[in-house]
């Protein structure tokens, strides 16, 4: 088996046992190291988040907010993850991505239902200056769709799907807000197929298992087993 680190803004193929070299550590010597990617991948979001934290404490940065949010978000821990998430907007307010990730934290923690509209039209809005600078990104049009229909906008954010220029080869994440958009829309038969699509390209089961916006789409049988399938071949390969 292999994995795959990220530290010191690198990607690293590990296998155990093996020694590494990496730039400076904020650990004494002797000391474990934790990654946070690695348990991100593997489906253990608490100890993810614990990583992630500790990172937060070394380099309070939006990105280090913002992967410790994620990981609580999908270890189920919404109020915490909404914690994560206000900071990276207040540190990183024009990022689009963080603002859509704060809405949907808001939506799914006790009693803030409320304030998710408002971090969803921030996200909207965002996401339309990115589209006015580069009108032809898939990814961000659909990202702008999801938000719109997360606001009950569903004719504006119908309008975004249907006007999306086809995602670019590989780009999974135009799948991904597809087959949200579609799911709010209503329309689980193309749901279904954009998240087909997603996998197919690199998009982790482990994470759309776990990702409650996912559930009914995932109740589908075959589409179940499909993943399932990929998910196995994934971890055959990887040994």
């Amino acid at each position: 088996m292999y994995a795959v680190i990220k530290t010191g803004g690198k990607q690293y193929r590990v296998t155990e046992g093996q020694k590494l070299r990496v730039e400076k550590l904020t650990a004494g010597e002797g000391e474990s190291v934790t990654f946070g990617d690695v348990l991100f991948l593997s489906g253990d979001f608490d100890a993810a988040a614990d990583a992630f934290r500790r990172s937060v404490d070394v380099a309070p940065t939006s990105e280090a907010y913002s992967n410790t949010g994620t990981n609580y978000y999908y270890a189920g821990r919404y109020g915490d993850a909404v914690a994560m998430f206000e900071q990276a907007t207040r540190l990183a307010p024009e990022d689009h991505q963080l603002w859509g990730n704060l809405g949907d934290a808001y939506r799914r923690a006790p009693d803030q239902g409320d304030l998710a509209r408002g971090a969803y039209a921030n996200a909207a809005e965002l996401a339309r200056g990115a589209l006015r600078v580069n009108p032809d990104s898939a990814a961000t049009r659909m990202a702008l769709a999801y938000y719109l229909a997360r606001q009950g906008l569903t004719t504006e954010a119908a309008t975004e799907l249907s006007t999306a220029r086809a995602a670019p080869e590989g780009d999974l994440y135009s799948h991904y807000y597809a087959a949200l958009v579609n799911k709010e829309l209503g329309n689980l038969a193309p749901a279904i197929s954009e998240t087909r699509k997603a996998v197919q390209l690199g998009y982790p089961a482990t994470l759309l298992r776990a990702d409650p916006e996912f559930a009914v789409i995932l109740s589908d049988k075959r589409l179940a087993a499909e993943i399932e399938a990929i998910s196995r071949s994934s971890q055959r390969t990887s040994q």
